[in-house]
Protein backbone atom coordinates (compact mmCIF):
# COMPACT_ATOMS: atom_id res chain seq x y z
CA UNK A 1 0.00 0.00 0.00
CA UNK A 2 1.07 3.63 -0.36
CA UNK A 3 0.29 5.81 2.82
CA UNK A 4 1.06 9.28 3.80
CA UNK A 5 1.49 9.87 7.30
CA UNK A 6 0.97 13.16 8.86
CA UNK A 7 2.48 14.18 12.14
CA UNK A 8 3.39 18.00 13.77
CA UNK A 9 6.15 16.09 15.54
CA UNK A 10 8.23 13.07 15.39
CA UNK A 11 11.81 11.63 16.64
CA UNK A 12 14.61 11.88 15.61
CA UNK A 13 14.06 15.41 14.12
CA UNK A 14 11.70 16.75 16.34
CA UNK A 15 10.14 16.35 20.23
CA UNK A 16 7.47 17.86 22.64
CA UNK A 17 5.22 14.76 23.81
CA UNK A 18 4.59 10.83 23.11
CA UNK A 19 3.20 11.87 19.38
CA UNK A 20 6.67 12.00 18.57
CA UNK A 21 7.75 8.78 19.75
CA UNK A 22 4.89 7.28 17.81
CA UNK A 23 5.54 9.15 14.50
CA UNK A 24 9.62 8.46 15.05
CA UNK A 25 8.35 4.62 14.86
CA UNK A 26 5.19 3.40 13.60
CA UNK A 27 6.43 4.15 10.03
CA UNK A 28 9.65 2.71 10.06
CA UNK A 29 7.96 -0.15 11.33
CA UNK A 30 5.39 -0.38 8.35
CA UNK A 31 8.20 1.07 5.93
CA UNK A 32 10.27 -2.51 6.72
CA UNK A 33 7.14 -4.94 6.12
CA UNK A 34 7.03 -3.81 2.33
CA UNK A 35 4.57 -0.56 2.67
CA UNK A 36 5.36 2.18 0.71
CA UNK A 37 4.76 4.90 3.96
CA UNK A 38 5.91 8.52 3.44
CA UNK A 39 6.22 10.54 7.17
CA UNK A 40 5.50 14.70 6.16
CA UNK A 41 6.00 17.25 9.01
CA UNK A 42 6.39 20.86 8.90
CA UNK A 43 10.07 22.43 8.74
CA UNK A 44 10.12 23.80 12.15
CA UNK A 45 13.10 26.09 13.08
CA UNK A 46 14.36 23.35 15.14
CA UNK A 47 14.67 21.02 12.99
CA UNK A 48 16.04 23.62 10.56
CA UNK A 49 18.85 24.36 12.28
CA UNK A 50 19.92 20.61 12.56
CA UNK A 51 19.09 18.99 9.79
CA UNK A 52 19.07 21.90 6.81
CA UNK A 53 22.82 20.40 5.63
CA UNK A 54 21.06 17.41 5.27
CA UNK A 55 17.84 18.05 3.50
CA UNK A 56 17.61 18.26 -0.16
CA UNK A 57 15.00 20.79 -1.43
CA UNK A 58 12.45 18.98 -4.20
CA UNK A 59 11.04 22.83 -5.41
CA UNK A 60 7.75 24.65 -3.97
CA UNK A 61 4.16 25.03 -4.82
CA UNK A 62 1.57 27.47 -3.62
CA UNK A 63 -1.16 26.77 -1.41
CA UNK A 64 -4.25 28.96 -1.63
CA UNK A 65 -5.54 30.34 1.70
CA UNK A 66 -8.88 32.52 0.15
CA UNK A 67 -7.02 35.67 1.58
CA UNK A 68 -3.19 34.90 0.98
CA UNK A 69 -1.89 33.02 -1.32
CA UNK A 70 1.42 30.51 0.70
CA UNK A 71 4.34 28.97 -1.01
CA UNK A 72 5.52 25.84 0.44
CA UNK A 73 8.95 24.84 -0.48
CA UNK A 74 9.62 20.62 0.12
CA UNK A 75 12.44 19.18 1.51
CA UNK A 76 13.40 15.90 1.60
CA UNK A 77 15.15 13.52 3.94
CA UNK A 78 15.87 9.63 3.63
CA UNK A 79 15.54 8.25 7.34
CA UNK A 80 17.39 4.81 7.92
CA UNK A 81 14.85 3.75 4.75
CA UNK A 82 12.13 5.92 5.32
CA UNK A 83 11.19 8.66 3.05
CA UNK A 84 10.53 12.05 5.19
CA UNK A 85 9.06 15.14 3.59
CA UNK A 86 9.40 18.81 5.65
CA UNK A 87 7.05 21.31 4.47
CA UNK A 88 8.84 25.09 4.84
CA UNK A 89 7.71 28.53 5.11
CA UNK A 90 9.65 30.61 7.43
CA UNK A 91 5.85 33.10 8.26
CA UNK A 92 4.44 30.45 9.63
CA UNK A 93 6.96 27.27 10.82
CA UNK A 94 10.26 28.68 11.27
CA UNK A 95 9.58 29.67 15.30
CA UNK A 96 11.12 28.79 18.12
CA UNK A 97 8.60 26.39 19.47
CA UNK A 98 5.97 24.52 17.93
CA UNK A 99 2.76 25.13 19.07
CA UNK A 100 1.43 28.46 21.35
CA UNK A 101 1.22 30.94 18.81
CA UNK A 102 -1.82 32.99 18.25
CA UNK A 103 -2.19 31.81 14.78
CA UNK A 104 -1.84 28.32 15.21
CA UNK A 105 -5.08 27.80 13.47
CA UNK A 106 -3.47 29.38 10.44
CA UNK A 107 -0.38 27.29 10.58
CA UNK A 108 -1.97 24.01 11.00
CA UNK A 109 -4.73 24.84 8.44
CA UNK A 110 -1.36 25.61 6.12
CA UNK A 111 0.32 22.34 7.01
CA UNK A 112 -2.70 20.40 6.97
CA UNK A 113 -4.14 21.36 3.30
CA UNK A 114 0.24 21.32 2.18
CA UNK A 115 -0.03 18.07 3.14
CA UNK A 116 -2.78 16.74 1.35
CA UNK A 117 -1.34 18.94 -2.05
CA UNK A 118 2.01 17.38 -1.48
CA UNK A 119 0.72 14.20 -2.83
CA UNK A 120 0.18 15.48 -6.12
CA UNK A 121 3.36 17.45 -6.05
CA UNK A 122 4.68 13.73 -5.40
CA UNK A 123 2.71 12.57 -8.07
CA UNK A 124 1.95 9.82 -4.80
CA UNK A 125 -1.54 8.22 -5.03
CA UNK A 126 -2.14 7.56 -1.26
CA UNK A 127 -4.21 4.38 -0.80
CA UNK A 128 -3.74 5.77 2.79
CA UNK A 129 -4.17 9.40 4.51
CA UNK A 130 -2.93 9.04 7.82
CA UNK A 131 -3.39 12.15 9.93
CA UNK A 132 -2.82 12.68 13.48
CA UNK A 133 -3.93 14.81 16.59
CA UNK A 134 -5.21 18.15 16.11
CA UNK A 135 -3.06 19.58 13.86
CA UNK A 136 -3.46 17.75 11.11
CA UNK A 137 -7.37 17.35 11.58
CA UNK A 138 -8.17 19.47 8.89
CA UNK A 139 -6.06 17.10 6.38
CA UNK A 140 -8.75 14.24 6.80
CA UNK A 141 -11.40 17.42 6.28
CA UNK A 142 -9.64 18.46 2.48
CA UNK A 143 -8.46 15.14 1.31
CA UNK A 144 -12.25 13.77 1.75
CA UNK A 145 -13.24 17.60 -0.21
CA UNK A 146 -10.39 17.22 -3.14
CA UNK A 147 -11.45 13.62 -3.65
CA UNK A 148 -14.84 15.38 -4.59
CA UNK A 149 -13.59 18.07 -6.83
CA UNK A 150 -10.13 16.31 -8.11
CA UNK A 151 -10.00 12.51 -9.18
CA UNK A 152 -6.32 12.68 -8.21
CA UNK A 153 -7.72 11.80 -4.83
CA UNK A 154 -10.84 9.83 -5.08
CA UNK A 155 -9.31 5.98 -4.48
CA UNK A 156 -7.98 7.41 -1.27
CA UNK A 157 -9.03 6.37 2.17
CA UNK A 158 -8.26 8.22 5.78
CA UNK A 159 -7.49 6.85 9.08
CA UNK A 160 -7.27 9.61 12.43
CA UNK A 161 -5.86 9.34 15.34
CA UNK A 162 -6.52 10.56 18.57
CA UNK A 163 -3.57 10.91 20.62
CA UNK A 164 -4.63 12.66 23.47
CA UNK A 165 -8.34 13.81 23.07
CA UNK A 166 -7.55 16.67 25.73
CA UNK A 167 -6.35 18.78 23.18
CA UNK A 168 -8.91 19.43 20.32
CA UNK A 169 -7.41 22.18 18.08
CA UNK A 170 -10.45 24.59 19.31
CA UNK A 171 -10.00 28.15 17.36
CA UNK A 172 -12.56 31.14 16.89
CA UNK A 173 -14.38 30.95 13.69
CA UNK A 174 -12.00 33.56 12.13
CA UNK A 175 -10.32 30.58 10.74
CA UNK A 176 -13.66 29.71 8.33
CA UNK A 177 -12.26 32.89 6.28
CA UNK A 178 -8.93 31.18 4.85
CA UNK A 179 -11.27 28.39 3.72
CA UNK A 180 -13.13 28.17 0.10
CA UNK A 181 -16.62 28.74 0.22
CA UNK A 182 -17.91 25.81 -1.35
CA UNK A 183 -15.85 23.71 1.43
CA UNK A 184 -17.60 25.62 3.84
CA UNK A 185 -21.07 25.08 2.18
CA UNK A 186 -20.29 21.05 2.51
CA UNK A 187 -18.08 21.14 5.95
CA UNK A 188 -19.33 23.68 8.18
CA UNK A 189 -21.12 21.57 10.37
CA UNK A 190 -18.27 19.12 11.05
CA UNK A 191 -16.39 21.90 11.83
CA UNK A 192 -18.29 23.78 13.97
CA UNK A 193 -17.62 23.24 17.92
CA UNK A 194 -20.28 25.50 20.54
CA UNK A 195 -19.16 28.38 18.01
CA UNK A 196 -15.76 28.05 17.92
CA UNK A 197 -14.23 25.50 15.21
CA UNK A 198 -12.39 22.25 16.33
CA UNK A 199 -9.55 20.33 14.19
CA UNK A 200 -10.43 17.31 15.56
CA UNK A 201 -13.90 17.34 15.14
CA UNK A 202 -13.38 17.35 11.67
CA UNK A 203 -11.02 14.78 11.36
CA UNK A 204 -13.28 12.29 13.17
CA UNK A 205 -16.29 13.06 10.91
CA UNK A 206 -14.76 12.72 7.77
CA UNK A 207 -11.97 10.22 8.25
CA UNK A 208 -12.60 6.90 6.97
CA UNK A 209 -11.83 5.79 9.98
CA UNK A 210 -10.55 6.84 13.32
CA UNK A 211 -8.77 5.52 16.19
CA UNK A 212 -7.02 6.06 19.94
CA UNK A 213 -4.07 4.73 21.38
CA UNK A 214 -5.32 1.78 23.43
CA UNK A 215 -7.99 -0.02 22.88
CA UNK A 216 -9.52 0.58 26.64
CA UNK A 217 -9.25 4.72 25.74
CA UNK A 218 -11.20 4.17 22.74
CA UNK A 219 -13.82 3.16 25.30
CA UNK A 220 -13.07 5.62 27.78
CA UNK A 221 -13.84 8.69 25.36
CA UNK A 222 -16.92 7.76 24.43
CA UNK A 223 -18.11 8.99 27.71
CA UNK A 224 -18.28 12.28 29.07
CA UNK A 225 -15.74 12.56 31.94
CA UNK A 226 -12.61 11.56 29.05
CA UNK A 227 -14.33 12.74 26.10
CA UNK A 228 -14.06 16.75 27.15
CA UNK A 229 -17.21 17.92 24.48
CA UNK A 230 -16.48 15.36 21.93
CA UNK A 231 -18.36 12.60 23.43
CA UNK A 232 -21.71 13.15 21.06
CA UNK A 233 -19.29 13.12 17.85
CA UNK A 234 -17.70 10.43 18.98
CA UNK A 235 -20.64 8.07 19.72
CA UNK A 236 -22.54 9.06 16.49
CA UNK A 237 -19.49 7.78 14.61
CA UNK A 238 -18.51 5.10 16.75
CA UNK A 239 -19.14 2.13 14.50
CA UNK A 240 -15.52 3.18 12.78
CA UNK A 241 -13.72 3.91 16.02
CA UNK A 242 -10.86 1.27 17.23
CA UNK A 243 -7.95 1.51 19.43
CA UNK A 244 -4.26 0.01 18.67
CA UNK A 245 -2.10 -0.03 21.55
CA UNK A 246 1.46 2.35 20.71
CA UNK A 247 4.65 -0.02 20.84
CA UNK A 248 8.23 1.28 21.84
CA UNK A 249 11.47 1.21 20.21
CA UNK A 250 13.31 -1.57 21.14
CA UNK A 251 16.52 -1.03 19.72
CA UNK A 252 16.73 2.52 21.59
CA UNK A 253 15.59 1.29 24.86
CA UNK A 254 17.34 -2.15 25.16
CA UNK A 255 18.76 -2.26 28.75
CA UNK A 256 21.39 -4.71 27.01
CA UNK A 257 22.69 -2.32 24.43
CA UNK A 258 21.85 1.24 26.25
CA UNK A 259 25.29 3.41 26.83
CA UNK A 260 23.08 5.99 28.61
CA UNK A 261 22.74 3.23 31.62
CA UNK A 262 26.09 2.26 34.24
CA UNK A 263 25.86 -1.34 33.64
CA UNK A 264 23.91 -3.11 31.24
CA UNK A 265 21.68 -6.39 31.49
CA UNK A 266 19.29 -8.00 30.18
CA UNK A 267 16.49 -10.93 31.50
CA UNK A 268 19.20 -13.11 31.94
CA UNK A 269 21.18 -11.72 33.97
CA UNK A 270 19.56 -9.18 36.02
CA UNK A 271 21.89 -9.61 39.09
CA UNK A 272 24.15 -6.63 36.92
CA UNK A 273 20.73 -4.26 37.28
CA UNK A 274 21.85 -3.70 41.01
CA UNK A 275 25.07 -1.81 39.97
CA UNK A 276 22.20 0.81 37.65
CA UNK A 277 20.46 0.98 41.24
CA UNK A 278 23.81 2.05 43.21
CA UNK A 279 24.67 4.63 40.65
CA UNK A 280 21.23 6.56 40.96
CA UNK A 281 21.05 6.38 44.82
CA UNK A 282 24.81 8.03 44.43
CA UNK A 283 23.68 10.51 41.13
CA UNK A 284 20.89 11.40 43.51
CA UNK A 285 22.62 11.76 46.78
CA UNK A 286 20.26 9.09 48.74
CA UNK A 287 22.02 6.49 50.70
CA UNK A 288 23.31 3.68 48.85
CA UNK A 289 21.50 0.86 50.10
CA UNK A 290 20.60 -1.96 47.51
CA UNK A 291 17.95 -3.79 50.36
CA UNK A 292 15.50 -0.28 50.77
CA UNK A 293 13.08 -0.39 47.58
CA UNK A 294 13.95 2.07 45.30
CA UNK A 295 10.33 3.38 43.41
CA UNK A 296 10.82 6.16 40.18
CA UNK A 297 9.07 8.48 38.36
CA UNK A 298 9.46 10.13 34.91
CA UNK A 299 6.77 12.67 34.39
CA UNK A 300 5.26 16.01 33.27
CA UNK A 301 4.01 17.24 36.35
CA UNK A 302 -0.02 17.61 35.61
CA UNK A 303 -2.65 16.85 37.78
CA UNK A 304 -3.45 13.87 34.77
CA UNK A 305 -0.34 12.01 35.66
CA UNK A 306 -2.11 12.11 39.13
CA UNK A 307 0.03 13.89 40.72
CA UNK A 308 -2.55 15.40 43.19
CA UNK A 309 -3.52 11.21 44.11
CA UNK A 310 0.45 10.27 45.01
CA UNK A 311 0.52 13.89 47.09
CA UNK A 312 -1.95 13.00 49.24
CA UNK A 313 0.04 9.35 49.94
CA UNK A 314 2.98 10.90 49.71
CA UNK A 315 4.01 10.87 53.79
CA UNK A 316 2.43 7.54 54.67
CA UNK A 317 4.16 6.05 51.58
CA UNK A 318 7.52 7.35 52.62
CA UNK A 319 6.93 5.72 56.01
CA UNK A 320 7.01 2.81 54.18
CA UNK A 321 11.25 2.82 54.51
CA UNK A 322 11.15 3.16 50.54
CA UNK A 323 13.63 5.70 48.32
CA UNK A 324 11.54 8.02 46.05
CA UNK A 325 13.50 9.90 42.77
CA UNK A 326 11.37 12.09 40.11
CA UNK A 327 12.34 13.38 37.00
CA UNK A 328 10.55 15.92 35.50
CA UNK A 329 8.91 19.51 35.39
CA UNK A 330 5.23 21.02 34.83
CA UNK A 331 2.90 23.16 37.12
CA UNK A 332 4.61 25.39 39.30
CA UNK A 333 2.63 24.33 42.63
CA UNK A 334 4.10 20.40 41.89
CA UNK A 335 7.17 21.28 41.49
CA UNK A 336 6.99 23.75 44.76
CA UNK A 337 5.28 20.38 46.54
CA UNK A 338 8.48 18.36 45.25
CA UNK A 339 11.13 20.64 46.32
CA UNK A 340 9.36 20.70 50.18
CA UNK A 341 9.09 16.85 50.12
CA UNK A 342 12.68 16.72 48.86
CA UNK A 343 13.43 19.29 52.08
CA UNK A 344 11.42 17.56 54.18
CA UNK A 345 12.82 14.12 53.47
CA UNK A 346 16.62 14.67 52.34
CA UNK A 347 17.49 10.89 52.81
CA UNK A 348 14.34 9.31 50.97
CA UNK A 349 13.39 11.85 48.56
CA UNK A 350 14.85 13.58 44.97
CA UNK A 351 13.34 15.60 42.74
CA UNK A 352 15.31 16.69 39.84
CA UNK A 353 12.98 19.35 37.81
CA UNK A 354 14.28 19.65 34.55
CA UNK A 355 14.44 16.85 31.92
CA UNK A 356 17.19 14.62 30.90
CA UNK A 357 17.04 11.33 28.49
CA UNK A 358 20.13 10.09 30.28
CA UNK A 359 18.63 10.40 33.85
CA UNK A 360 15.80 9.22 32.34
CA UNK A 361 17.16 5.73 31.22
CA UNK A 362 19.14 6.04 34.74
CA UNK A 363 16.19 6.21 36.34
CA UNK A 364 14.09 3.40 34.59
CA UNK A 365 17.08 0.93 35.00
CA UNK A 366 17.87 1.86 38.51
CA UNK A 367 14.91 1.73 40.23
CA UNK A 368 13.18 -1.18 41.51
CA UNK A 369 9.05 -0.29 40.98
CA UNK A 370 8.10 2.52 38.74
CA UNK A 371 5.20 4.81 40.03
CA UNK A 372 2.52 6.37 36.82
CA UNK A 373 -0.94 6.83 39.09
CA UNK A 374 -2.19 8.82 36.15
CA UNK A 375 -5.83 9.77 36.17
CA UNK A 376 -6.44 9.16 32.54
CA UNK A 377 -3.52 8.34 30.06
CA UNK A 378 -4.44 7.40 26.12
CA UNK A 379 -1.28 4.84 25.94
CA UNK A 380 1.28 5.76 28.40
CA UNK A 381 5.10 5.00 27.22
CA UNK A 382 6.76 5.54 30.54
CA UNK A 383 5.68 1.77 31.66
CA UNK A 384 6.35 0.16 28.49
CA UNK A 385 10.17 1.35 29.10
CA UNK A 386 10.33 0.64 32.86
CA UNK A 387 8.78 -2.75 31.89
CA UNK A 388 11.44 -3.22 29.55
CA UNK A 389 14.04 -2.10 31.75
CA UNK A 390 12.76 -4.44 34.80
CA UNK A 391 10.97 -1.34 36.91
CA UNK A 392 8.12 -2.86 37.85
CA UNK A 393 4.98 -0.17 37.64
CA UNK A 394 2.10 0.28 39.89
CA UNK A 395 -0.24 1.89 37.57
CA UNK A 396 -4.11 3.08 37.72
CA UNK A 397 -6.57 1.06 35.82
CA UNK A 398 -7.39 3.64 32.41
CA UNK A 399 -6.63 3.49 29.34
CA UNK A 400 -3.22 2.09 28.36
CA UNK A 401 -2.05 1.59 31.27
CA UNK A 402 -5.06 -1.27 31.84
CA UNK A 403 -4.06 -2.09 28.50
CA UNK A 404 -0.81 -3.13 29.29
CA UNK A 405 0.15 -3.46 32.88
CA UNK A 406 -1.42 -6.92 34.12
CA UNK A 407 -2.05 -7.36 37.68
CA UNK A 408 0.46 -9.06 39.58
CA UNK A 409 -0.85 -12.34 41.24
CA UNK A 410 1.54 -13.75 43.99
CA UNK A 411 -0.09 -17.29 43.68
CA UNK A 412 0.17 -17.99 40.31
CA UNK A 413 3.16 -16.09 39.41
CA UNK A 414 1.41 -13.69 36.28
CA UNK A 415 1.34 -10.66 35.72
CA UNK A 416 3.95 -7.87 35.60
CA UNK A 417 3.05 -5.31 37.42
CA UNK A 418 0.57 -3.71 40.29
CA UNK A 419 -2.77 -1.90 39.41
CA UNK A 420 -5.71 0.11 40.74
CA UNK A 421 -9.13 0.87 39.67
CA UNK A 422 -10.26 3.58 42.22
CA UNK A 423 -8.23 6.70 42.13
CA UNK A 424 -7.85 7.31 45.83
CA UNK A 425 -4.86 7.61 48.24
CA UNK A 426 -5.43 4.72 50.72
CA UNK A 427 -5.65 2.49 47.34
CA UNK A 428 -2.27 3.83 45.79
CA UNK A 429 -1.19 3.68 49.03
CA UNK A 430 -2.68 -0.15 49.91
CA UNK A 431 -0.91 -1.24 46.24
CA UNK A 432 2.41 0.17 46.55
CA UNK A 433 2.59 -1.78 49.85
CA UNK A 434 1.64 -4.49 47.90
CA UNK A 435 4.50 -4.12 45.65
CA UNK A 436 7.19 -3.34 48.32
CA UNK A 437 6.09 -6.67 50.30
CA UNK A 438 6.80 -8.76 46.67
CA UNK A 439 9.96 -6.77 46.40
CA UNK A 440 11.14 -7.98 49.66
CA UNK A 441 10.77 -11.44 48.66
CA UNK A 442 13.74 -11.29 46.61
CA UNK A 443 12.99 -14.83 44.43
CA UNK A 444 9.50 -14.01 43.86
CA UNK A 445 10.69 -10.38 42.81
CA UNK A 446 12.97 -11.85 40.42
CA UNK A 447 10.07 -13.60 38.81
CA UNK A 448 7.95 -11.04 38.71
CA UNK A 449 11.42 -9.02 37.14
CA UNK A 450 11.38 -11.56 33.92
CA UNK A 451 7.19 -11.07 33.25
CA UNK A 452 7.86 -7.76 33.31
CA UNK A 453 10.83 -8.01 30.76
CA UNK A 454 9.30 -10.54 28.91
CA UNK A 455 6.38 -8.65 28.11
CA UNK A 456 6.41 -7.63 24.58
CA UNK A 457 5.36 -4.04 23.30
CA UNK A 458 7.50 -3.59 20.61
CA UNK A 459 6.08 -2.03 17.37
CA UNK A 460 6.03 -5.17 15.39
CA UNK A 461 2.55 -6.39 16.76
CA UNK A 462 1.11 -2.78 16.77
CA UNK A 463 2.13 -2.37 13.00
CA UNK A 464 0.62 -5.03 11.82
CA UNK A 465 -2.43 -3.72 13.66
CA UNK A 466 -2.19 -0.51 11.56
CA UNK A 467 -1.95 -2.68 8.30
CA UNK A 468 -4.66 -4.60 9.07
CA UNK A 469 -6.75 -1.57 9.90
CA UNK A 470 -5.66 -0.05 7.08
CA UNK A 471 -6.56 -3.00 4.40
CA UNK A 472 -9.98 -3.02 6.03
CA UNK A 473 -10.42 0.80 4.54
Amino acid sequence: MNILYIAAEATPFIKTGGLADVAGSLPKAINNQGHDIRLVLPLHGQIYEKYIDKLESLGSFEVDLIKKTVDVEVFHFNNQGLECYFLANKEFFDRNDLYGYEDDDLRYLLFSKASVLLLEFLDFKADILHANDWHSGLAILYQDYFARIKDFYKNTKSLYTIHNIIYQGTFDDIILGYMEMDLLNIYRESLDFYGKVSFMKAGIINSTAFNTVSKTYANEIKHKEYAYGLEEVINTHKDKLSGIINGIDYVKYNPKTDMRIESNYDVNSIDKKLANKTYLQKLYNLEVNKDIPLIGMVTRLAHMKGMDLLFEAFDQLIQEDVQFVLLGTGEANYENILRDYQNKYPKNVAARLYFSDQEANAIYAGSDLYMMPSITEPCGISQLIAMRYGAIPIVTETGGLEDTVHAYNKYTGEGNGFSFYDKKPDVLLETTKRAIETYRNKEEFIGLIKNAMNSKYDWENSSKEYIQLYRSL
